[in-house]
């Protein structure tokens, strides 16, 4: 439980600080200067979007062929002891 809490308690803190960080880039940034970079933000946030593709794919990738990997050997021993248990 404690530790649902903390996740909750970090979560909600980063969000509040990130809203803050939002409103107060806004508040001093003149918006001429804020069009101005937009299009290269577009452009980063997309860069980064692949970035958090590629490596969310290897995350789930190594553990799927590490359990493909695994899987053959103890079929076989099965199917081994089948065999003894039906030939006695």
């Amino acid at each position: 439980m404690a530790t649902l809490v903390l996740g909750l308690l970090v979560v909600s803190l980063s969000i509040v600080l990130a809203w803050f960080g939002l409103r107060t880039v806004r508040r001093l940034v003149p918006i001429d200067v804020l069009q101005s970079q937009h299009e290269v933000a577009g452009f980063m946030i997309g860069v980064l979007g692949v970035i958090y593709a590629v490596l969310l794919i290897l995350v789930l990738d190594n553990p799927f062929h590490g359990y493909l990997r695994v899987t053959p050997e103890p079929l076989r021993e099965i199917l081994q002891r089948i065999q003894v248990i039906e030939s006695s």
